[in-house]
Protein backbone atom coordinates (compact mmCIF):
# COMPACT_ATOMS: atom_id res chain seq x y z
CA UNK A 1 0.00 0.00 0.00
CA UNK A 2 1.44 3.70 -0.94
CA UNK A 3 1.32 6.83 0.67
CA UNK A 4 -2.19 8.20 1.70
CA UNK A 5 -2.59 11.14 -0.33
CA UNK A 6 -1.86 14.44 0.24
CA UNK A 7 -4.66 17.01 1.09
CA UNK A 8 -5.63 19.80 2.75
CA UNK A 9 -2.58 21.51 2.90
CA UNK A 10 -3.63 24.01 -0.38
CA UNK A 11 -2.17 27.76 1.79
CA UNK A 12 0.85 26.25 3.21
CA UNK A 13 2.15 24.47 0.19
CA UNK A 14 1.53 27.77 -2.24
CA UNK A 15 3.68 29.46 1.12
CA UNK A 16 6.59 27.00 0.62
CA UNK A 17 5.94 27.06 -3.35
CA UNK A 18 6.29 30.80 -2.79
CA UNK A 19 9.54 30.78 -1.11
CA UNK A 20 11.07 28.38 -3.70
CA UNK A 21 10.20 30.53 -6.35
CA UNK A 22 11.84 33.36 -4.27
CA UNK A 23 14.88 31.69 -3.93
CA UNK A 24 15.28 30.75 -7.64
CA UNK A 25 15.01 34.26 -7.59
CA UNK A 26 18.60 34.28 -5.38
CA UNK A 27 15.83 35.69 -2.65
CA UNK A 28 16.22 33.08 0.33
CA UNK A 29 14.76 32.67 3.35
CA UNK A 30 13.96 30.36 6.52
CA UNK A 31 10.66 28.23 6.47
CA UNK A 32 10.20 26.84 9.93
CA UNK A 33 7.12 23.78 10.35
CA UNK A 34 5.52 23.50 13.77
CA UNK A 35 2.52 21.45 15.16
CA UNK A 36 1.30 19.27 17.10
CA UNK A 37 2.63 15.68 16.93
CA UNK A 38 1.01 13.69 14.17
CA UNK A 39 -0.29 16.93 12.20
CA UNK A 40 1.70 15.77 9.12
CA UNK A 41 4.77 18.08 9.32
CA UNK A 42 7.21 15.59 7.94
CA UNK A 43 4.53 14.38 5.13
CA UNK A 44 4.18 18.13 3.99
CA UNK A 45 8.27 18.69 4.25
CA UNK A 46 8.36 15.37 1.92
CA UNK A 47 5.97 16.85 -0.35
CA UNK A 48 8.18 19.98 -0.61
CA UNK A 49 11.19 17.99 -0.88
CA UNK A 50 9.95 16.45 -3.98
CA UNK A 51 9.30 19.90 -5.59
CA UNK A 52 12.49 21.74 -4.45
CA UNK A 53 13.96 20.89 -7.93
CA UNK A 54 17.73 22.13 -7.98
CA UNK A 55 17.45 22.48 -3.94
CA UNK A 56 18.78 20.80 -1.71
CA UNK A 57 16.35 19.54 1.25
CA UNK A 58 17.42 19.53 4.25
CA UNK A 59 15.50 19.33 8.00
CA UNK A 60 15.51 18.13 11.42
CA UNK A 61 13.59 17.69 14.81
CA UNK A 62 13.80 18.73 18.19
CA UNK A 63 11.87 16.64 20.88
CA UNK A 64 10.37 19.17 23.67
CA UNK A 65 12.68 18.91 26.45
CA UNK A 66 14.68 21.70 27.69
CA UNK A 67 18.10 22.23 26.18
CA UNK A 68 17.33 20.48 23.20
CA UNK A 69 17.25 23.16 21.22
CA UNK A 70 20.54 23.06 19.37
CA UNK A 71 20.13 19.70 18.56
CA UNK A 72 17.69 20.37 15.45
CA UNK A 73 20.50 23.00 14.05
CA UNK A 74 23.59 20.04 14.90
CA UNK A 75 21.33 17.70 12.62
CA UNK A 76 21.01 20.69 9.82
CA UNK A 77 24.79 21.14 9.81
CA UNK A 78 25.40 17.31 9.82
CA UNK A 79 23.01 17.02 6.73
CA UNK A 80 24.86 19.95 4.51
CA UNK A 81 28.37 18.85 5.72
CA UNK A 82 27.68 15.44 4.32
CA UNK A 83 26.84 16.63 0.88
CA UNK A 84 29.16 18.65 -0.90
CA UNK A 85 32.30 19.66 -0.27
CA UNK A 86 32.36 23.75 -0.20
CA UNK A 87 29.78 22.65 2.99
CA UNK A 88 32.14 20.53 4.51
CA UNK A 89 34.77 23.16 4.03
CA UNK A 90 32.48 25.78 5.91
CA UNK A 91 32.04 23.30 8.67
CA UNK A 92 35.51 22.16 9.22
CA UNK A 93 36.51 26.00 9.14
CA UNK A 94 33.77 26.84 11.70
CA UNK A 95 34.49 25.66 14.98
CA UNK A 96 31.10 26.48 16.22
CA UNK A 97 29.95 24.56 13.63
CA UNK A 98 32.37 21.80 13.56
CA UNK A 99 31.29 21.74 17.35
CA UNK A 100 27.24 21.25 16.09
CA UNK A 101 28.38 18.68 13.46
CA UNK A 102 29.99 16.59 15.79
CA UNK A 103 27.36 16.49 18.42
CA UNK A 104 29.50 18.25 20.93
CA UNK A 105 27.39 21.34 23.32
CA UNK A 106 28.80 24.77 22.08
Amino acid sequence: MGPLPFVARAEVSGEIDAALDAARESRGSLLIVTGEPGIGKSRLLQEAAARAGGFQAVWSWCPPAAGAALRLWSQVVRGLAGDGAGAARLVHDSPYLAGLASGRQV
